[in-house]
């Protein structure tokens, strides 16, 4: 509740590798090697998270993140969750089975959704969009799954008197929307809408002895052939795009620059 009461503020979080890194394509060329990577909040994520632990702040109540891994990635969600903790997180949920390897936005939002209906909330936080796959409808998929108003792309939240909440949100070529919607209610975060806090190293440390609550698909009552008849989306071919053109750094003063700029005008245009 609010209106002078505690907000409960759900954040949906994803364990993503560090894109400053150099990847590689496995054997199945439908998936990165994953061995030895990096991995780290979603960048929208981070910044949803920030926006619960804001509001949490100023209105009080609690903040719970819920994530989502296969067996095989359970490590990279773990340390993920450890780093919500540090940063001020109240509880932690993790769906975790062999069955959610590779899912599709669908198959994530359900099993999300499934596990969101058992909890008290006013509010869920998502980021916009996920840096790996960038498919951007887990969002606005649990919200139609739990039949709950909903709107994108957010760079400023406020809660209003009456259970309302105003949400400024990001248009194209800088334009913003004001939407005003009621609890409960769901809202992506856009990049930008905060500074996330740092979670220190030794909190993120005493952070590994805090309790996550792991859930399987069939505490869930989802078994291998229900999730099949929902999996929709999968990856054909992955691959890194080959560099088509070079970049050539001209040196020298302005005058001399200026002159082989002009040469290598002058021989492209001949060149046609």
């Amino acid at each position: 509740m609010i209106n002078g009461g505690l907000m409960n503020i759900v954040v949906c979080v994803k364990a993503v590798p560090y894109i400053e890194e150099r990847v590689k394509i496995d054997q199945s060329g439908r998936d990165i090697v994953k061995t030895g990577l990096k991995f780290k909040i979603n960048d929208s994520d981070e910044n949803a998270l920030e926006e619960a632990l804001l509001l949490k702040e100023k209105h009080g109540g609690t903040v719970t993140v819920l994530s989502l891994s296969s067996e095989k990635e359970i490590t990279y969600a773990e340390q993920v969750i450890w780093e919500c903790y540090a940063k001020g997180v109240d509880q932690a949920i993790l769906i975790c089975d062999k069955l959610f390897e590779k899912p599709d936005p669908y198959i994530t939002s359900k099993a999300l959704a499934e596990v969101l209906k058992s909890i008290k909330y006013d509010l869920i936080l998502t980021g916009c969009q996920a840096v790996d796959d960038s498919y951007m409808q887990i969002g606005p998929m649990i919200a139609e799954i739990l039949g709950l108003p909903y709107t994108t792309l957010a760079v400023k939240i406020q809660i209003l008197d009456g259970g309302r909440i105003l949400v400024h949100r990001e248009l194209e070529e800088g334009y913003r929307q004001a939407v005003e919607i009621k609890i409960p209610a769901l809202i992506t975060t856009q990049t930008g809408i905060n500074l996330p806090r740092y979670a220190a190293l030794i909190k993120i440390l005493a952070a590994k002895k805090k309790p996550i609550k792991k859930i399987t698909a069939k505490e869930l009552n989802l078994d291998v052939e229900v999730i099949n008849s929902w999996r929709n989306i999968f990856i054909e071919e992955m691959y890194i795009p080959k560099a088509e053109r070079a970049a050539q750094i001209i040196t020298g003063t302005p005058v001399e620059a200026a002159a082989k700029l002009a040469l290598i005008i002058n021989n492209t245009l001949k060149s046609g």
